[in-house]
């Protein structure tokens, strides 16, 4: 670290002062003696060159400019997590990618803009999960999708971040195992040729085929579930509905949604939610240099009443929790698919909840601007700071 080392902790002019979660960030950065500005994503007036590192925190009126802010994150030098990770990973439909290479997520159903289409993603039907009353299965995504053998034989390798990885810190030597999805976003030729398959998601990936349009959608005809966008934060423009009282207001959801262009996404809402609550595994760097486990949360219901109406992000439950092994072990799978591996981020955090069997599943894999949660958990600011200043 030079003599006046500068990082920028990136946020938005709602938090011009940060997020009160990042205060413990910043105030270990000083401590160390680093120069921190908090500075927001869209100030015309920034200048980016002149910080040693700029971390994302709370840009989080990103997405009512998606596309403004993907350009500006391609625009500084250095950014933490790097820009090709931010295009990927704010749009959620990246759960499609980590669905079909085996990875347990809530079955989700993707409604794009009338001129696109759906698809479904995930273990199961959704028109079999009626709240709880299918099981979730274990990650598949539909018959054929992403072509056959999708991920190819062995894709990650053999013992790709090992056996309890994240636990002991170890998130493998390049993190995605030797030649594991390849080098570079998605590798050569992973996922089949072309990347995805011809077009977006290949033909009929991730389900049999289109299902409509947002135009044509169908709700789910009993069970409660969640609508939101793909391109989102902090619950902004997501509801929770009950089939079939709430039929037509969740269709119109979803029709405005994709009337205004913007993906929308169907899933069931577990009982769990209510119940077990989300488990947040936080991961940072360590002395290495190496992804791995920092502390977990509880993070308790958002979505505490039926329709659409506003989500208060202050009225968010967190507590201490230590995940247990087989979260450890989903977090750590989920991060072998990190686009270029694990080892190229800052900061993950993996949000996991108890499926009908008990298993956990995915909810999120959160990479671009998650709550971090620092101050639930005490020497997490301290240890990224250290991590920051080893990149410096």
């Amino acid at each position: 670290m030079g003599p006046s080392a500068r990082v920028a902790l990136v946020t938005c002019a709602g938090f011009p002062d940060l997020w009160e979660d990042d205060h413990p960030l910043r105030d270990a950065l000083r401590e160390r003696g680093v120069v921190v500005d908090a500075v927001r994503w869209d100030d015309p007036a920034a200048d980016w060159s002149v910080y040693d590192l700029t971390v994302i925190r709370s840009p989080w009126d990103y997405m009512n400019h998606h596309e403004r802010f993907l350009s500006w994150a391609r625009s500084v030098p250095r950014l933490a997590n790097p820009a090709d990770i931010v295009e990927w990973n704010t749009d959620k439909r990246y759960l499609s990618e980590l669905a079909a290479a085996g990875i347990p997520i809530i079955p989700t159903e993707f409604v794009g803009p009338d001129a696109v289409g759906s698809r479904a993603a995930g273990p199961a039907s959704l028109g079999s999960i009626a709240g709880d009353s299918a099981a979730v299965g274990s990650g598949a995504a539909g018959s054929g999708a992403l072509g056959s053998g999708a991920l190819g034989s062995g894709a990650l390798g053999s013992g790709a971040l090992g056996s309890g990885a994240l636990g002991s810190g170890a998130l493998g030597s390049g993190a995605l195992g030797s030649g594991a999805l390849g080098s570079g976003a998605l590798g050569s030729g992973a996922l089949g040729s072309g990347a995805l398959g011809s077009g977006a998601l290949g033909s009929g990936a991730l389900g049999s085929g289109a299902l409509g349009s947002g135009a044509a959608w169908t709700p789910p005809a009993a069970g409660e579930w969640v609508v939101k966008p793909t391109v989102s934060a902090g619950s902004r423009d997501t509801a929770r509905y009950l089939m079939p009282e709430q039929s037509g207001a969740a269709a119109a959801h979803v029709r405005r949604l994709t009337g205004s262009g913007r993906t929308a996404m169907i899933q069931p809402y577990l009982s769990a939610v209510d119940t077990a609550g989300e488990t947040a595994v936080l991961c940072t760097p360590d002395a290495d240099g190496e992804l791995t486990f920092s502390h977990g949360i509880r993070k308790g219901p958002m979505l505490t009443a039926r329709g659409d109406v506003p989500v208060d992000m202050n009225d968010e439950q967190i507590t201490p929790r230590t995940p247990s092994e087989a979260e450890l072990d989903l977090a750590a799978r989920v991060l072998e698919f990190v686009p270029g591996g694990a080892k190229r981020l800052l900061y993950a955090r993996v949000d996991l909840i108890p499926g009908p069997d008990g298993a956990p599943m995915l909810i999120e894999l959160e990479l671009t601007e998650p709550s971090l949660f620092l101050l639930h958990a005490p020497g997490a600011a301290s240890r990224l700071a250290d991590a920051i200043l080893s990149r410096i």
